[in-house]
């Protein structure tokens, strides 16, 4: 079973600012260690505004 799971960024995320700035390292580590053989993709919205 698959799933397309879309969000927006939560009261941390900094309006203005491309991902990149973001400071997302921590949460792509979690997202390694914790779905290791569950996430197949994942990635920004395509136009870099995170809402």
């Amino acid at each position: 079973m698959k799933f397309i799971v879309y969000y927006s960024g939560g009261e941390g995320w900094i309006k203005g600012k491309q991902f990149w700035e973001q400071g997302l390292t921590p949460h792509r580590e979690y997202l390694v260690e914790n779905l290791q053989e569950k996430l197949v993709a994942g990635g920004p919205y395509k136009d870099n505004s995170g809402d």
